[in-house]
């Protein structure tokens, strides 16, 4: 069966590579005007409804108040005209009037309210408005809404950046919650969703704003990242997400296609079991782990050197940082002999057992064979324990499971630092780290919306991370693209690292 599949797509990609052959030859591609963008992503979760899970496909037919240049760490407005944070917990945001969604139903200030209350209804799209205080927000007149914070929170306006908007009338006239019938006031409308297949758009011509460069957009669900560029090589699609390492340094040299790395909030890290059940409950051994591990090793074996290695505790993608808080000392860099004076420090023996757990991927499979043979460097027991994923997830929030340390690859939903600390301290369970000034200082970080304010208390948080080392950073990692050079803005809608997919920014 496999072999049968693999014919038929040679076949396919023959015919694919004989008819743009045919284009090229008699001059077609010359000059034309392409009307047609084809996306080739890995996977569908199964709804085109407003909320986090329709994802990229989602802003093709929904908006947000506003858009965020991670680059400039700027709101920029969109659906509001102006924004006006009037302190730190209020933001009193003006609606373009005229605006009306792909059915004709105008939008007003009461459907950013009513957005917002019915994303509550879904698990994960409530976690990206928790901090919003629905008594006191509200609709001020038709273009003008005023919303309230419980408390401050930084980390809630980055997270609103997120929130597709839609009109209440649309919704109400939904019969599955638009998860099929998505109605919205964005550049597109669908045309057709098969489920696990394909979503396809076109341009929305009474769109409020500037018309989409590109008229018609299919999505693609192709999960085998060597299908995905096997179809771009052939032109069935023009742009592919998730590109393999070895693909990426293949496609420098064709000039008929592009790629692109581009920082991710992810990184690669070695999380501590901090607790009295571990050896490193000692910040002495995790310090000497941190020291023996190279990251330019990690970074090299495991992403075929395409990545960087980390200089602080999280991704230099994050917002709220200062790459040079940890220049003068470095940030672990490799220094074995400085890990062994600091295991002898702490009393361990050699030949004592550490056990690395992981889920059993790739990735994480070839990091834990990097640390092992770092820490038998030492004259440790290293052993990696590797887990289906049903049970790693009950395994790594025991603190007696046996596992010494264990590596993760955690993103961070709005790509604040002092949100990043969060989840790692205060939502994770896998680290088993108690510190109260930790929280307490990722409290004043979520707190502050002054940038400089910012810079200051997270520069603490960096240094007192650092110091106690439970957890490290090993590798910032990216998303890398492909795509049909004729495609253009891909780079600077890299470049300004808000939404990764952004088609407003694309044309021919």
């Amino acid at each position: 069966m496999k072999r049968n599949v693999f014919i038929v797509l040679l076949l396919i990609s023959a015919v694919a590579l004989f008819a743009r052959g045919q284009n090229e030859a008699s001059g077609e591609m010359e000059g034309q005007v392409q009307d047609t963008l084809n996306i080739a992503i890995k996977t569908d979760r199964g709804t085109m409804a407003p909320v986090w899970a329709s994802q990229y496909q989602g802003y093709c037919v929904f908006e947000t108040l506003y858009k965020l240049n991670a680059e400039t760490n700027e709101f920029i407005p969109l659906i509001a005209e102006s924004l006006d944070f009037v302190d730190d917990v209020t933001l009193v945001a003006k609606i373009r009037e005229g605006i009306t969604d792909s059915a004709g139903n105008p939008f007003t200030a009461s459907d950013v309210v009513y957005s917002y209350k019915w994303g509550l209804g879904d698990f994960v799209t409530a976690m990206g408005i928790y901090a919003i205080d629905f008594d006191k927000t509200r609709a001020i007149d038709d273009y003008t809404v005023e919303i309230v914070l419980k408390a401050p929170n930084v980390s809630q306006w980055y997270l609103l950046e997120q929130q597709r908007l839609f009109t209440q009338a649309a919704m109400e006239a939904s019969e599955n919650g638009m998860k099929a019938d998505p109605v919205g006031t964005g550049q597109y409308v669908l045309t057709e969703y098969i489920q696990g297949s394909r979503v396809s758009f076109t341009r929305n011509e009474n769109y409020w704003g500037t018309p989409a460069a590109i008229k018609n957009v299919n999505w693609l669900i192709i999960p085998e990242t060597s299908q995905r560029m096997m179809t771009l090589e052939s032109g069935e699609v023009d742009f592919s997400e998730d590109i393999a390492g070895i693909d990426y340094k293949r496609m420098e040299k064709n000039d008929k296609i592009d790629a692109d790395i581009v920082p991710s909030f992810a990184s690669t890290c070695i999380y501590f079991n901090c607790s009295e059940y571990s050896i490193c409950n000692d910040p002495a051994v995790r310090q000497a782990v941190s020291y023996a591990v190279s990251k330019d090793a990690v970074n090299k074996i495991v992403y075929s050197d395409l990545f960087v290695p980390s200089v602080i505790p999280g991704s230099r993608a994050l917002m709220g940082i200062d790459l040079s808080w940890n220049a003068k000392d470095g940030y672990y860099d490799l220094d074995p002999a400085k890990a062994k004076s600091l295991l002898a420090k702490a009393g361990i023996a050699e030949g004592t057992e550490v056990v690395i757990g992981i889920p059993g991927e790739n990735a994480m499979i070839a990091t834990a064979e990097v640390i092992q043979g770092a820490l038998i460097g030492l004259g440790l027991d290293a052993k990696i324990q590797s887990y289906e994923p049903a049970v790693w997830n009950e395994v790594q929030i025991d603190p007696q499971s046996g596992i010494d340390l264990a590596i993760h690859t955690p993103g961070c939903p709005d790509g604040y630092f002092g949100n990043k600390l969060q989840a790692n301290f205060r939502l994770s369970q896998t680290i088993f780290y108690d510190n109260d000034e930790l929280l307490d200082m990722i409290d004043e970080s979520l707190m502050t919306m002054d940038k400089d304010a910012q810079l200051v208390i997270n520069k603490k948080l960096n240094d007192l991370v650092v110091k106690d080392v439970p957890i490290l950073s090993l590798v910032d990692n990216g998303y890398i693209y492909a795509w049909d050079s004729n495609v253009k803005g891909v780079k600077k809608m890299h470049a300004e690292r808000g939404r990764q997919l952004d088609l407003s920014y694309l044309s021919y």
